[in-house]
Parts: structure tokens; sequence; C-alpha cells
């Protein structure tokens, strides 16, 4: 990675025309994915769909649930990853349960009109839950495009990317209960949270248009980049009220684009909130990480330019306000809160080996006087800091 120019800061102690209404059912998509849908009672069994590598691709017209209705998706031992994009230009809108039967398969929601999880729906499944506008989805041997056709022979494999060609990507709501035992992931041009969020590592990212997401291995924070690619007939992206329109629900607060707004609570072993504009939670406790009682996520600030090097700030939590300090900081910051029980070097060490962009500068925020301060229960002076230069970077 480089040496990094460590500076320390010392704190004195002291479109489609919108619908009116939004449809809650699923059809499946006419373009030749094959995937079949059989309604049974309450329940939409969705089977058929185009295999390739370990994944299951599914295709739908509409996408959307009504409270007490169930989309359940069956799979089978050998399926690693069910993929099913929503290709009618309409938003979905969740009332139900979604619901994973016959693997451990990991579940992938992708419509760019946006996603609307209303208060009666949830998660059955054991598997990775990720729900995104992205335009299309990576993988080492092609794209699958969230509308238009497909060649799903080269789409083996977990993916790796998250396209995202429009300018203003749509975004997701979620007020209901969207809990798992894997990995949570949520992308889209803005987010906002007034229900619960839970999963084993959370990740919520407000991402700008005409980005790449690069999806990194399990731990690791995601990667932007500029993508220049042309979108080619595509869904058009609402803007967020234009996205709530019909659904029966309101805005608590402002929440403006490239935001990820929490008025509720989002817990996970580990929590990456990152947006283009702010993350903006109502209270900070509503973060829960590690067993539940931590209040440090890694707040990620993209910058205006995605080709610019990133920095990092550490901040002890002894110092005045430090969740302002988490939450305000520049754009193209990294930054963490470290509790006064944890070994500060070690947590700096371990915030840079979680990310893959260039870094060009870190800094640490801590009260002290003359270059003596605590970070977390580690301490810092003039004379040993050269020491911890290697684990700094």
């Amino acid at each position: 990675m480089g040496f990094l120019n460590v500076t320390v800061a010392l704190v004195a102690i002291a479109s489609l025309t919108p619908v009116a209404t939004l449809a809650q059912t699923i059809t499946p998509a006419l373009d030749g994915t094959g995937t079949l849908i059989e309604y049974q009672g309450q329940t939409y069994r969705i089977t058929g769909g185009t295999e390739a590598g370990g994944n299951l691709f599914h295709s739908f017209e509409h996408f959307g649930l009504n409270a007490g209705q169930v989309a359940q998706f069956l799979s089978q031992p050998g399926i690693e990853n069910i993929l099913g994009r929503v290709t009618g230009g309409n938003p979905s809108l969740i009332q139900g349960i979604l619901r994973v039967s016959g693997s451990n398969a990991h579940l992938y929601l992708i419509n760019p009109a946006g996603i609307i999880f209303g208060p009666g729906s949830s998660l059955d499944l054991s598997g990775n839950f990720t729900a995104t506008t992205a335009d299309r989805i990576g993988f080492e041997g092609g794209w699958f495009n969230a509308s238009g056709p497909n060649d799903y022979s080269g789409l083996g494999g977990n993916p790796q990317q998250f396209s995202f060609l429009q300018a203003n990507p749509s975004g997701i709501v979620n007020a209901g209960d969207l809990i798992t035992s894997g990995n949570l992931y949520i992308s889209a041009g803005t987010i906002l949270n007034t229900g619960k969020i839970e999963g084993k590592h959370v990740i919520l990212a407000a991402v700008p248009g005409q980005s790449l997401v690069q999806l990194a291995q399990p731990g690791m924070l995601l990667r932007l980049e500029v993508d220049r690619s042309e979108i080619a007939a595509g869904i058009t992206a609402l803007d967020l009220p234009t996205l709530l329109t019909g659904s029966g629900l309101d805005l608590p607060v402002a929440v403006p684009p490239g935001a990820v707004v929490i008025t509720n609570t989002v817990q996970g072993q580990t929590v990456d909130l990152m947006a283009a504009e702010r993350v903006r939670p109502s209270d900070p406790k509503l973060i829960r990480t590690g067993d539940g009682t931590g209040q440090d996520p890694t707040v990620v600030l993209f910058p205006e330019n995605l080709e610019d090097p990133l920095s990092v700030t550490m901040i002890d939590s002894r110092v005045d306000q430090p969740h302002d300090l988490l939450y305000g900081g520049n754009s193209g910051t990294i930054s963490r809160v470290i509790p006064p029980d944890a070994e500060g070097v070690g947590a700096i060490s371990a915030t840079l080996e979680r990310v893959t962009t260039p870094i060009d500068k870190l800094k640490i925020v801590a009260e002290g006087h003359e270059g003596n301060i605590w970070l977390g229960q580690t301490w810092l002076n003039a004379d040993n800091i050269q020491d911890y230069q290697g684990a700094m970077g």
C-alpha cells in the first residue's frame, strides 16, 4: 500500500410514466429465460429459469407482493445464487415474504425502477440477500442485464460487479424487517431505512450514477470506479418521491439524492454505510455492531471524482461528539470511531486491510496534548508512533 501521510488532530479535553398505484403481483417476462410461476393460496411458487455455472436466473415483468403473500424461489442443491430481474419498468412494492426453498442459495433482486419493502415484508432464507437498482450485474464471463437480452452461457460463478449506468439511479426504501443470518447488501442511488435491517455483514451503499461497484471478498470494502458505458434501451430511474407514489408510504424526513437515511435499526457483526452524499442516521444508536452493543460502523463518503484516492479518519470515542465527526466527514473519506476498549493501532491496521482503493492520508482524531494521545486503549506519543508506522500503512 505504501507509506501514508499520517496526521494527528488533537481535540482539547472538554423515466417511465409513473403509475398512480403500484401493481403488487408477480408475472414472468416472456423473454426466453423460462421463469414459471404458479400461484397457490397466498404463495407464488417460482420455478424454471435458466441455469448457468451454479447460478439460477429469473426474469419478471412485474414483481410485487401484498401483505401475507409469499414469493417462494424453488432451488436445488448445487445452486449457489438465484438472481431475479424485473424488466417491466415499474417499481417493486414488496409487502410479503421472500423465501428460498431447496438450498442455501443467495438471493439477488435487481430492479432499476426502484424497490420498496413495505411494513409487512420479511425474508425467509439462509443465504445472503442483495437488493439493487443497478442496470446490470457483472460476472467473469459477461453481464446479466436488467433489461434486454442476456447470454447466460458465460454467467457462471459469483457476481463481481454492479453497474449503475444512469445519471441518477433509483432508490430503495425499507419499511419492513429485512433480517437474515447471512450477509445483507443494498445498493441504489438513494437508501431510506425506516424498518429493521439485520445480517452478519451489512452493507448499505447509495452510489452515484455512471459508476461501477466492484464487489470485494467478504469483509472487504466495496470499490467504486467510473463507468462510461452507454446504457442501451433500459429502464428509466425514478426519484424517491415518484418511487413512493401509490405505495401508501410517505417520506418521514428529507432524503437527498445519494444519501443513506436511517430512522430505525441497522445491525450486523460489521456494518458498512456508504454514500455519495451523506449517511444520515436520526440517532447514532440505531446502528449496532458486534454483539449488538457497539456503535462503530465504517462510514464511507465517496469522492466527487471516483478516480481520486481516499483518506482514512480514525476517531477516538472520548472526543466531543465523535459521531458528528463520523457522519460529518468530507467526501472521499473512510471514517471509524474507536471505542475505549479497542486496540487502536490494530483497528487502524484492520481498517486499512479492508480497503482496495488507493489511500493518500491517515488522520487520527483524539484527545491529548503535545503529541500524547489515547486511541482506544493504545497510548501514542512522539516516542512510539514511529514503531507503529508499519501497522498504519
